[in-house]
């Protein structure tokens, strides 16, 4: 098999998100659920906040940055 780097890299990035046992938007979406749940605030702006904060601390990641 003669997977490009794109390819093994992809899958690579599926097999640390299956870790958890769930997709990558399965796992944001039970986070969301969660904080949704212990802050009682279900508002669609609020949602949406958490997505783009998800969004960030992913891209965050994925940049290599260090958050003390």
């Amino acid at each position: 098999m003669n997977d490009t780097a794109f390819q093994v890299g992809r899958k690579r990035a599926a097999d640390w998100f299956a870790q958890n046992g769930y997709s990558l938007c399965v796992f944001r979406d039970l986070r969301r659920a969660e904080f949704a749940l212990q802050s009682q605030d279900t508002a669609p702006e609020t949602r949406q906040s958490f997505d783009d904060g998800f969004a960030a601390g992913l891209a965050d990641f994925i940049a290599g940055v260090r958050h003390g």
